[in-house]
C-alpha cells in the first residue's frame, strides 16, 4: 500500500474561502454525552470507558454538487455534503511524548490502548487517501507513532482492521499545545487537509473528495 505524500506546509489560521463551512471547537468542548459514551463504548470495548477527556469537534460542509441535468427533468438540488472529527482532546506532557518516542515499551502500549481510537471519522462522501479509498460512512480513527519523527495517521473499520495506515508530514510548531488537537482545513472543492497537533509536533496529511454519484462533477 503505496501513498505520496506532498510537502504541503498548512498554515495555522488559515481563513477557508466563503464557498465552505467550517465549524472548530477547540475552547469549548462538547458536553459529556452518557448516550454517545455508551455507543462508543459499545462499538470500541477496548476503549478506556474511565476516560473522562471532554470531546472535540471539527467539521466541514463542502459546497453542493451540481446535479446531473437530464433533458426535460429538472435534478433536484442534493445537500452539501459534511465531512467532521470527533475526538478526545487527551492531554500529554512533553516528557511523555518524549518516552513515546524514544520507549519502544512506551511506545506500544500507547499506539495500541491510547492513540488508535480518539477519532471519530463520519463523511457524507468518499474520501482517498492516496491509493486507498474510504466510503462515506461512519469510522474510529486515530494515530500511531513508529519512532522519532515517524507518525501515522489511522483509520480502523468496525471489527478493528486497519483501513488506512497515511504518514503524517510531522513538522514543527513554536507554540506547544497541552491536549490533542485535530483540525479539518479545506483546501479546494476536491482538497481537504486534517492538521494534528501534540505539543510542538504538527502533522498534516490531504485527502481527496471524491464526487457523489449523480452530480455533474462525477462525470
Amino acid at each position: 500500500m503505496r501513498f505520496r505524500t506532498k510537502a504541503v506546509v498548512i498554515a495555522a489560521g488559515i481563513v477557508a474561502s466563503a464557498a465552505f463551512t467550517t465549524a472548530q471547537d477547540r475552547a469549548t468542548p462538547e458536553q459529556d454525552d452518557p448516550a454517545k459514551d455508551k455507543a462508543a463504548s459499545k462499538a470500541n470495548p477496548g476503549a478506556d470507558r474511565r476516560s473522562r477527556t471532554p470531546y472535540c469537534t471539527s467539521s466541514v460542509r463542502f459546497p453542493a454538487p451540481a446535479p446531473k441535468t437530464t433533458t426535460g427533468v429538472p435534478a433536484p438540488r442534493q445537500p452539501a455534503p459534511r465531512v467532521q472529527l470527533r475526538y478526545r482532546a487527551v492531554p500529554l506532557s512533553p516528557e511523555t511524548l518524549d518516552a513515546i518516542r524514544d520507549n519502544p515499551r512506551a511506545r506500544a502500549f500507547y499506539n495500541g490502548r491510547v492513540f488508535r481510537r480518539l477519532i471519530q471519522l463520519d463523511s457524507d462522501v468518499a474520501l482517498d487517501f492516496g491509493d486507498v479509498r474510504v466510503e462515506a460512512g461512519g469510522y474510529d480513527a486515530g494515530l500511531e507513532c513508529l519512532g522519532p519523527g515517524k507518525w501515522r495517521f489511522v483509520i480502523v473499520d468496525r471489527a478493528g482492521r486497519p483501513v488506512v495506515q497515511a504518514p503524517l508530514l510531522v513538522t514543527r510548531a513554536e507554540t506547544p499545545i497541552p491536549c490533542l488537537n485535530v483540525s479539518l482545513i479545506p483546501l479546494s472543492e476536491t482538497t481537504l487537509g486534517i492538521a494534528v497537533r501534540y505539543g510542538t509536533r504538527r502533522g498534516t496529511i490531504l485527502a481527496k473528495i471524491v464526487p457523489a454519484k449523480g452530480s455533474a462533477s462525477a462525470n
